[in-house]
């Protein structure tokens, strides 16, 4: 039984028939030429075997989780290297939450137009998803209103994503501390997902419309309004890793920060030889979980160290590598960089292409995707990317595999060779336009 669907059923064919296809869906930082310095790592791994002792902690590695630290300490942001967990991918890190601070059949809330995974990971761990919407009018931010209308007494957690795949709308700080006041009154814990947090365009911190009389933010340089920076009033979690940040899917290295009435001091500085300081010991108590009674930050944290514990996924080599991937982030010409001229390339070249107006709903602040609406098709969007394919031979998302059924959409990425997606972009208007033209 073949269980793909219709669309990579018609690329399967057209691939053995030898027609060239132009991918625009392909989010692979490998497959698009983008892959961090490989003597960099190289020398990393060389100081890893040379010295190589197995030395696990539930947490990960003191030396790695300190990296991360540093990593947030040059924007600011001091973080205690004990309120960081290292896992071997974001999903493991949403099952440690869902699994850990959850009961079977609590609900969680997701975003809507959101990618196709969470309902999978909370289905794992037996909790039930509900969804509020992210409407183009309002730039694909939530509405608070209809948010809080959607909250029930088992709500546990609201998943934030920001940039949001595949809208690439950003969050705005007030945005985020609105939505950490509905935690508070309603006892929910709230996950902020920034995988993509490094991929900012030229105005990402215009995410916040301005107040009356405030000036208007220089939309030349790119922020990003992290929880991180803010006090939160409830459990909060981070989560973060080098798949998107530094091109490194393949090293399976994710971390989990947890952040409560307000951020932890920074770690005192260690001299040289400071030993590796003991994981938290023993078991926590199975207590039941209430919404209107957290558990206490210690008791959390302990929750999740164990279960980490149980599987120590990430590797000890990614782990030593991190520190190296970290400190080129904020490095012009490493990877991050690369990464994010490339996209910038891109949109503009988005942007400017003749007829896109009437087809983006939204620029995009940020992300690697982006959602085209297509209001004058007629039927339904699967149907429309399967033409594209096997006319232009271009490959589409249709917008429902994203839970978007409103209107007719369709997703693309930016993470293609500038060279490629010009013409690929261009031709793909082109057609829309036309198709709109013929059904008037």
């Amino acid at each position: 039984m073949n269980g793909k669907n219709p669309l990579h059923q018609l690329l399967d064919q057209l691939t053995a028939q030898g027609t060239h296809i132009i991918n625009l869906v392909d989010s692979n930082f490998h497959d698009n030429g983008l892959v961090p310095d490989p003597d960099l790592l190289a020398r990393e791994a060389a100081s890893y075997f040379t010295h190589r002792r197995y030395n696990p902690d539930p947490r990960g590695s003191i030396e790695a989780r300190r990296a991360i630290a540093r990593f947030y300490a040059r924007e600011g942001i001091t973080l205690h290297p004990d309120r960081i967990l290292i896992t071997a991918s974001s999903s493991e890190s949403y099952t440690l939450l869902f699994t850990q601070l959850a009961d079977p059949g609590d609900r969680l809330l997701l975003p809507l137009p959101g990618y196709p995974l969470f309902e999978e990971l909370a289905s794992f761990a037996g909790l039930e998803p509900d969804y509020y919407p992210l409407e183009p009018d309002r730039g694909f931010r939530p509405n608070l209103s209809v948010l809080e209308s959607l909250i029930q007494p088992t709500t546990r957690f609201i998943l934030l994503i920001s940039p949001n795949n595949p809208t690439g709308a950003v969050l705005g700080r007030r945005d985020l501390e609105d939505i950490l006041e509905l935690g508070k009154e309603y006892g929910i814990m709230i996950i902020f997902d920034e995988v993509f947090s490094s991929f900012l365009y030229g105005d990402s911190n215009a995410c916040d419309p301005p107040s009356p009389g405030e000036p208007l933010p220089d939309p030349t340089l790119p922020s990003l309004p992290r929880p991180l920076s803010l006090d939160t009033p409830v459990p909060s979690f981070t989560i973060n890793g080098i798949s998107k940040l530094c091109a490194s899917p393949d090293l399976k290295l994710s971390w989990l920060v947890v952040h409560t009435g307000g951020t932890a001091p920074a770690e005192p500085p260690q001299p040289p030889g400071t030993p590796t300081p003991k994981p938290t010991q023993g078991y926590p108590e199975d207590t039941p979980l209430r919404q209107d009674d957290f558990l206490p930050l210690d008791q959390i944290l302990q929750r999740l160290e164990t279960a980490n514990d149980v599987y120590l996924n990430c590797s000890s080599l990614s782990q030593a590598l991190l520190p190296g991937l970290l400190a080129q982030v904020h490095q012009d010409g490493g990877i991050t960089h690369r990464i994010v001229r490339l996209l910038q390339q891109n949109r503009e070249t988005l942007l400017t292409t003749p007829g896109i107006d009437s087809l983006l709903p939204h620029q995009p602040q940020g992300g690697i995707h982006c959602i085209l609406a297509v209001p004058a098709c007629q039927g339904d969007d699967e149907g429309l990317a399967l033409d594209i394919l096997s006319t232009l031979g271009i490959l589409v998302h249709p917008g429902y595999l994203y839970g978007i059924d409103d209107y007719p959409a369709l997703v693309i990425t930016l993470l293609k060779d500038p060279a490629v997606f010009k013409p690929a972009i261009e031709s793909l208007v082109s057609y829309l336009r036309t198709l709109g033209d013929a059904n008037k």
